[in-house]
């Protein structure tokens, strides 16, 4: 429950190794492609990176302010974490969001 979600584990024995070490960026990349890959998905679309994205997007929609959002992904500049945001839906999380049911009725 405390430290890194991703830590280094040993390959043959899949057992996390002890100690407070994190994987790097690249070894978190080869266990997203590898579940991709596993779960028929194009492994080349997902990385570490996709987790960081995924994880911005998911929040700002569950209405997260973004100094939170800022506070756990460690980034210190506000047009970063929105260049992570990856929504398709114009309405979500804008000043909009409010006026989108009048406006199909």
């Amino acid at each position: 429950t405390d430290g890194y979600v991703f830590r280094p584990f040993d390959v043959r024995s899949r057992y996390i190794l002890p100690g407070d070490d994190h994987i790097d960026e690249a070894g978190i990349s080869r266990v997203i492609k590898s579940a991709a890959r596993k779960a028929g998905l194009d492994p080349k679309k997902y990385s570490a990176h996709s987790l960081r994205a995924g994880h911005i997007t998911q929040a700002f929609r569950n209405g997260v302010p973004i100094e939170a959002i800022m506070g756990t992904t460690g980034q210190t500049r506000v047009e970063t974490v929105l260049r992570y945001r990856r929504e398709d839906d114009p309405f979500v999380g804008t000043s909009s969001m409010g006026i989108q049911g009048k406006l199909q009725k």
